[in-house]
């Protein structure tokens, strides 16, 4: 896929009055790829993006652009787009101009001004703007004008910061397709800060998860949510069943079987062999949880009572009570729906192994 380097960070540190935000970070960004720092606020993922981008300067390590060191390029010379989450337009000049607005700093001729605004206006849908000003369009269309912007003076690497934070459920959705869609026509390199694992999924080639300035994982969107490496990355990529136990068997395949309070036992999956007796974490997702299922077809099955049924339309939550106080939740598709179960209906739930993880605690 991508693998020619384009950006590289080498043990990157960020400290603010003596309070360390990044810590010993490595990370390489290929050409061509839409690398997504996905994580909760203060986890040091804008920071990243704006050491990247020349607005903060390390206090440790290097970030080469090409091979090259840039600690000492100012932001206007290192030759990246950036997009905020606040547009940051300039509201007394037109559309046009705003566009413009790098073209001129370079010193382009006007007519390779006009002939490229027009292009980069084109390609946010906005060919009949041109002539408004920010605060005649909507928040919808300056952020499509701030991407314009970013664009249009083709560079080799495009930065947004939470650029969709601001607007609705709906348009934030489309604007998410839209941005994929250009990245894949023009080919052009994106990092992109999100605290929406939605978003990261939708959008990304890969996702760096960050958490206390380091990136607990790396990795393509389904590997980091089918596979995480951590408890924390378990958590954040999504909503998970998760009980404490002890380790009780395992093997140098990754197998391992763990019990969980009084009588009961499942078998898992781990990133490596536990030892025996050492606490673990089991987790499950509600959406590979079946409810009634064949007995061979699962790996591990419990008995249980429906205790909540919650209609979400597209989906039905069904919160199941087992033996041992363990409430597990269970996510249904569509066909759920018509038929749910009823609260206080004994039911059996059952996962297979493989996605019966068990990680470290945090």
């Amino acid at each position: 896929m991508h693998s020619e380097p384009l950006v590289e960070a080498r043990k990157l540190q960020k400290s603010y009055d003596g309070k360390l935000v990044i810590e010993n970070l490595d990370l390489t960004i290929h050409r061509g790829e839409f690398l997504t720092l996905l994580g909760p606020s203060g986890s040091g993922k804008t920071t990243l993006l704006m050491m990247l981008a020349g607005f903060e300067a390390p206090t440790a390590g290097e970030i080469f652009y090409q091979g090259r060191s840039i600690a000492n390029l100012p932001p206007h010379a290192r030759n990246f787009g950036v997009v905020f989450q606040n547009y940051a337009l300039f509201p007394h000049m037109s559309v046009f101009d705003n566009v413009g607005f790098p073209l001129s700093v370079r010193k382009l001729s006007r007519a390779e001004i006009a002939s490229r605004v027009r292009q980069a206006l084109a390609m946010v849908q906005l060919e009949e703007f041109g002539e408004r000003r920010p605060p005649q369009l909507s928040g919808g269309q300056q952020q499509r004008v701030a991407l314009a912007r970013a664009l249009v003076f083709e560079p080799d690497l495009v930065l947004m910061d939470e650029p969709l934070g601001a607007l609705d459920k709906n348009l934030r959705e489309q604007l998410q397709v839209e941005i994929k869609h250009l990245h894949d026509q023009l080919g052009i390199t994106v990092v992109y800060v999100t605290h929406d694992q939605t978003e990261a999924m939708v959008m990304s080639d890969r996702i760096a998860i960050f958490n206390r300035g380091r990136i607990q994982q790396l990795g393509a969107p389904r590997q980091v949510h089918e596979h995480p490496a951590t408890a924390f990355v378990a958590r954040f990529m999504g909503e998970m069943n998760a009980f404490t136990g002890k380790v009780i068997a395992a093997n140098a395949q990754g197998q391992c079987e763990i019990a969980l309070g009084e009588g009961l036992r499942f078998v898992g999956t781990s990133a490596g062999a536990p030892m025996v007796g050492s606490t673990r974490l089991m987790g499950v997702r509600p959406e590979r949880i079946m409810l009634n299922p064949p007995p061979e077809s699962c790996d591990n099955m419990v008995p249980g009572r429906v205790a909540e049924c919650i209609y979400l339309g597209d989906r039905m939550t069904v919160l199941v009570a087992v033996d041992g106080g363990l409430n597990f939740t269970v996510s249904g598709g569509v066909a759920s729906i018509d038929n749910p179960p009823r609260p206080g209906m004994p039911v059996h739930i059952g996962w297979s192994k493989e996605h019966c993880l068990i990680l470290e605690p945090d």
